[in-house]
């Protein structure tokens, strides 16, 4: 699995330049990040995408609206786990795991297991700034 390299910015994505060279994702990173935050105003929703291709994210949404608590946990983990089980019905064998722990009443981590590969976000509000990083 390869993909262009994301990161979070101010802005949303964006694409990781060294150089002028675009740099490549070799895991799934940029593809969790895609599916999580890519929202129902992703670029390419419109431009390159249809039907069932196109991003609506459940995850960004219901971390604007549900406070970081116990109850909230559980409807994050809930939509995290919605918005990525394309990784079980497009690519046969794989598995994938979810959990949400509440740091604060303004950070939360978001532990997600594919394939038994962990990746680590941390959630802060108010700014939705968005760490993603490969636990290895």
């Amino acid at each position: 699995m390869i993909d262009l390299l994301m990161k979070e910015t101010d802005d949303g994505g964006d694409f990781v330049l060294e150089g002028n060279d675009l740099l490549l994702d070799s895991n799934f990173g940029t593809m969790i990040y895609q599916a999580l935050f890519g929202g129902y105003e992703y670029w390419a929703n419109d431009l390159l995408l249809e039907g069932s291709q196109k991003y609506e994210s459940k995850t960004e949404k219901t971390l604007k609206e549900v406070a970081l608590n116990s109850a909230g946990r559980v409807t994050i983990e809930n939509a995290v786990r919605e918005d990525l089980k394309f990784f079980t019905s497009e690519i046969p064998g794989t598995t994938v795991s979810v959990s949400a722990q509440v740091i604060s009443d303004d950070k939360m981590n978001i532990q997600i297991l594919i394939n038994n590969e962990a990746y680590i976000l941390q959630f802060v509000l108010p700014g939705s700034l968005i760490f993603i990083r490969r636990d290895v």
